[in-house]
């Protein structure tokens, strides 16, 4: 048997995104589901930076070295490759390490003639379809570094077929190699923590709702706010418990403006805002509420969706179309951007939680994702 594959891992992601971090480390740990021995799968190589540095903790999967790039200036570093007509993304410690591919590899100001496969991927085209919720110098280094990723990359690893769909129409990617490869969520039961101990340190003391999302304006979160004045107004009362990093770096008066909707439709009793919590307090919230409500405007593939399924727990999502695509029938849909029929959908399950249950056999979809990573790099 041949030696086994070295696939390098560019983990340069910050707090500021954690979807991202989540991604790459589910991603890895899934190989921990495989049923191989360990010496037939493949080492990861993870190449990280001083702001993900405090994430590797995270990792679990046995084979994986650790290399520190140091400072990881992507804006800096994309300039000066243009000027020097040099790819300073593509670092000589990638072939120092005597890799077969390298994943997510996004930045080509320059082109790259590598003796490995450079993989890209790309989440979602969010920009394209809610410009408003960008400034418009954002909008354009978006454009410009997607312009030369679809130019000079070989393959483009996308989270769904709704993506996919998305990149047909808006670009000409003909020429590229796609692969649709949905992420996973990944929980470890035992590391849940017990309905008790949440009750008592968030103080709860009947049952809720859950929202965990990062507050930025295409979470929605303004169309969960109508509804439950809707609802507050015909005199129904639900809690709401909200997790999440409260700021949006682009919208940064927004928050506020949450916080002025709750104080006007009197729903402080009802809302509990818990800002950013420990992962395993977040999973087993969600595991305990009545049901996780995700309202989002827009995903690439929703990584809270996700964490319902691992958990087989109860939903009530947005009908967008990439919400379909990952629940399928399971869970309670309601119309997106309308506030009434929220309310409805809220007051249903409220009375019928087995209705927005969702059942899936979640570690064989761990396993095939694990297999179709691997196979990009053979």
């Amino acid at each position: 048997m041949g030696r086994t594959k070295r696939i390098g891992i560019v983990f340069t992601f910050t707090s500021k995104w954690l979807g991202g971090v989540y991604y790459i480390v589910n991603l890895i740990n899934s190989f921990n589901y495989r049923k191989e021995s360990i010496s037939e799968l493949p080492t990861f190589v993870i190449f990280y930076s001083n702001e993900s540095e405090r994430f590797k903790k995270l990792f679990s999967y046995p084979k994986l070295e650790f290399v520190d790039l140091g400072e990881y200036k992507a804006k800096k570093c994309f300039f000066f490759s243009m000027i020097r007509r040099k790819n300073l993304f593509f670092k000589k410690v990638f072939v120092d390490n005597k890799l077969d591919g390298l994943y997510p590899f996004n930045d080509f100001p320059v082109p790259i003639n590598a003796e490995f496969p450079l993989v890209s991927w790309y989440p979602d085209l969010q920009h394209k379809f809610y410009p408003e919720y960008f400034k418009a110098v954002d909008i354009r280094l978006r454009e410009f570094r997607l312009k030369f990723l679809l130019k000079n990359t070989d393959h483009l690893v996308l989270s769904s077929l709704d993506v996919l769909k998305h990149f047909k129409n808006l670009y000409d990617i003909s020429k590229i190699k796609t692969t649709v490869m949905p992420f996973v969520s990944l929980v470890d039961n035992d590391s849940l923590v017990s309905q008790e101990f949440l009750f008592e340190k968030y103080k709860i003391k009947e049952a809720y709702f859950l929202v965990s999302n990062q507050f930025y304006k295409h979470k929605n979160h303004i169309t969960l706010l109508k509804a439950l004045a809707i609802l507050k107004n015909e005199g129904f009362s639900f809690k709401v418990l909200m997790t999440g990093l409260m700021e949006d770096y682009r919208s940064p008066e927004y928050i506020n403006q949450l916080k002025e909707l709750i104080k006007k439709n009197k729903l402080n009793e009802d809302i509990k805002l818990l800002g950013l919590i420990p992962r395993d307090e977040q999973l087993s919230l969600m595991k305990h509420s009545i049901a996780v409500i995700q309202p989002s405007l827009f995903e690439g593939w929703s990584t809270v969706v996700e964490d319902v399924k691992s958990l087989n727990a109860n939903i009530i999502a947005s009908d967008i179309e990439i919400h379909k695509e990952q629940l399928q029938s399971h869970g309670v849909f309601f119309e997106h951007s309308n506030p009434n029929d929220l309310a409805k959908k809220i007051k249903f399950v409220s009375e019928n939680p087995e209705e927005s249950k969702t059942s899936f056999d979640y570690e064989k979809h761990i396993i095939l994702l694990s297999k179709k990573f691997e196979n990009i790099f053979f």
